[in-house]
């Protein structure tokens, strides 16, 4: 079924899969808490452009340390050349790691499934790389090694 894109109806959508959207006004936004294993993920939804294109950014809830940007970002770089949607990078200002995705929304319409698929994606990324991401950024091991390995 189609519904308008508004924060208001991703968030019903959300309430409705058992997640609790906590609402951030000031940004236009709100967030739920994604779990994979026992991390939990923040993944925040905003609405844009008019009503148009929905976002979704999740946050691996780590300090990068700026001793490993290079790496942290070269990784995430590498990942993303092999995922089908990219959406990888490193906030450097704040030291997190995130997983974006911005996608229109035909004449500000989608499905509840169109919703919940950005959260399966999200889930996804995370689960298969989390582990190799962990590695480089608790500085267990480095890309170089990781690419010598492959």
């Amino acid at each position: 079924m189609q519904i308008k894109l508004s924060l208001f109806q991703i968030s019903k959508i959300l309430k409705e899969k058992g997640y609790l959207p906590t609402i951030d006004e000031d940004n236009q936004q709100f967030f739920i808490i994604h779990k994979i294993d026992e991390m939990e993920l923040p993944l925040f939804f905003k609405v844009a452009s008019s009503f148009q294109h929905i976002q979704v950014i999740a946050y691996l809830p780590i300090k990068v340390d700026p001793e490993v940007y290079n790496d942290v970002a070269r990784l995430l770089h590498q990942i993303n050349c092999e995922i089908d949607v990219p959406g990888f990078g490193l906030e450097e200002k704040e030291g997190m790691i995130m997983f974006r995705i911005f996608v229109p929304c035909q004449n500000g319409y989608c499905t509840s499934e169109f919703v919940l698929s950005f959260i399966d994606v999200i889930h996804r990324a995370f689960e298969s790389y989390k582990n190799l991401i962990l590695a480089v950024v608790e500085k267990e091991t480095t890309l170089d090694e990781i690419l010598a390995k492959a």
